[in-house]
């Protein structure tokens, strides 16, 4: 096949894809194929799928022509032909997109972006391809059903590629993925983790209506304030109220009426959020070892073995039940 610059393959066909990339994309012009990892999501998409924008308002768009191929059927020469490939599959699925994409050359200006939300996905591909650039994606993205995809209309996605490639319009580069990766994860993903936690031990139902109560608002902040401590220690060099400022930004569009993002959604598998490198403790652990504040990050966790205790006990084998609880008996041996 032929080089074609308007052709990009989105590789992953979960809520990032559906909600953010593919809709992105197309919204520029480009000719855009969805690959999926399993048949199960391969069928799903054979009729397309809804997108709900939410912002001030609420947009609906349907995408019904929507051209999905299964990974394993695509011959090489198929990706060859793409201007872009993103990656949005996850840690777990990250060896097996290697293996398609890793160890050959790429034309000069084709390039993969890896969309992911751990650093171990960066760790697999980058070395395996050449034109792999690291991106950090923020947009939340959730679906009432797999056919109805809701994304806020905020978005931010910044790509650490070299000067000399040309992105699309609603890319950005920026030179530190480190500290934006880390600022993402900390005032988006904890700081969400946080509140959906709060709020299950208040009976609340989604994000937004936890945050109209004044005791979930009251530990959020104080949650935005040790990440931002955390942060300002970790980069002293970054800009000043950076991280201050986009804390509040986060705060503002979790709280948005609009978006209606189910709690037991964003607090599930506390088994894995309860890690020590993982959002709450790796932060805790961070604010021990340099006597920084940390204890409303320390009370949040006690909201997750709620959480955990009430809606994810039964459904783990034992050993997990016990490493959970050794996890948080951890960090009180770190200092």
């Amino acid at each position: 096949m032929n080089f074609n610059p308007t052709t990009v393959a989105c590789i992953g066909a979960g809520n990032l894809t559906k909600g953010m990339l593919y809709p992105l994309f197309r919204s520029e012009g480009y000719d855009v194929t969805i690959v999926c990892l399993t048949e199960k999501s391969y069928q799903s998409l054979q009729n397309g799928y809804s997108y709900v924008e939410v912002g001030s308002g609420v947009q609906e768009k349907e995408f019904r022509d929507v051209r999905v191929r299964m990974l394993d059927d695509m011959a090489e020469s198929e990706l060859s032909e793409c201007r872009y490939i993103t990656t949005a599959v996850g840690g777990s699925n990250m060896g097996k997109v290697a293996d398609r994409l890793g160890g050959r050359r790429m034309r000069p200006d084709q390039h993969i972006f890896m969309c992911e939300n751990d650093l171990e996905s960066y760790r697999v591909l980058r070395p395996m391809a050449e034109n792999v650039h690291a991106s950090v994606v923020d947009r939340i993205v959730f679906y009432e059903n797999p056919l109805k995809v809701v994304g806020e209309e905020y978005f931010s996605f910044e790509t650490f590629a070299g000067r000399d490639v040309r992105l699309p319009r609603f890319m950005s580069r920026s030179e530190n993925f480190e500290r934006n990766f880390t600022k993402k994860r900390s005032l988006v993903n904890t700081l969400q983790t946080v509140i959906a936690w709060c709020g299950y031990a208040r009976g609340y139902e989604t994000i937004n209506e936890a945050l109209a109560c004044s005791r979930v608002v009251n530990l959020a902040q104080s949650a935005a304030r040790e990440l931002v401590t955390i942060l300002r220690h970790k980069y002293p060099h970054a800009p000043q109220g950076e991280f201050e400022q986009f804390g509040r930004t986060c705060l503002e569009r979790f709280g948005n009426k609009h978006l209606h993002d189910r709690i037991l959604r964003v607090g599930r598998n506390t088994l894995d959020k309860l890690k020590p490198n993982e959002r709450l403790l790796e932060p805790i652990l961070y604010a021990r070892q340099h006597d920084l504040p940390h204890a409303s990050l320390l009370e949040s966790t006690s909201y997750g073995l709620l959480f955990h205790a009430e809606r994810e006990v039964s459904s783990l084998r034992s050993e997990s039940r016990e490493s959970i609880f050794s996890y948080i008996e951890a960090t009180a041996e770190t200092r």
